[in-house]
């Protein structure tokens, strides 16, 4: 049985795709890939293939709400403390992740990652926990001295939330850019078919 590249194959009701031929010699260049490979994964009948991009759609929109439903329930109660906090406090709350990511990032480079490893790399780097500071704190120390050590780790959740969604979109869009410029170069790359006159 025959098919057109990314056609659909009726009787399994699964997407057959065109798969260029390599070193395990799977297809021929132009020919179909066989129905239980395409790079490595599998074909899985009557899957919707917009399923993962449906759920990183609404699990990205109800971070977006979640990280909203912190920020506006947080901040008016805690105006107060925002308000009074010492700006090097302040500063190092929102430095130390982008301190942390800057450095993921540049080591990551440093040893050789790819553009999408340094970036995750990054954000795993200076992303770090800020409710087991808190834990950690609240067990370890007592009364005013509590107080104030609390507020490091208090202030960093909030900021952390802030900076790594910024942070995370603009990784989103030079990964997005890398992506249509591969895409670019792989169009521009294939042959031009010549038709007889």
């Amino acid at each position: 049985m025959t098919h057109e590249a990314g056609s659909i194959d009726r009787r399994t009701r699964s997407i057959v795709c065109v798969e260029e031929a390599d070193a395990g010699g799977h297809g021929q260049p132009g020919q179909p890939a066989p129905a239980s490979s395409h790079r490595g994964r599998k074909v899985r009948p009557g899957l919707n293939p917009n399923v993962g991009a449906t759920i990183e759609l609404i699990g990205g929109f109800l971070g977006i709400v979640v990280i909203l439903c912190l920020i506006l329930t947080w901040v008016p109660r805690n105006h107060q403390l925002l308000a009074t906090t010492p700006a090097a406090v302040d500063i190092a709350s929102i430095g130390l992740g982008l301190v942390g990511m800057t450095l993921g990032w540049g080591l990551s480079r440093l040893l050789r990652q790819d553009g999408l490893r340094s970036r995750t790399i990054a954000l795993e780097t200076g992303i770090q926990n800020g409710p087991l500071a808190v834990l950690i704190v609240l067990l370890t120390f007592q009364g005013e001295m509590q107080q104030q050590v609390l507020l490091i780790p208090v202030l960093y959740s909030l900021f952390i939330v802030l900076s790594s969604s910024a942070v995370t979109v603009w990784f989103r869009r030079i990964t997005t850019r890398e992506a249509l410029a591969r895409d670019r170069a792989k169009v521009m790359a294939m042959p031009v078919p010549v038709t007889g006159s």
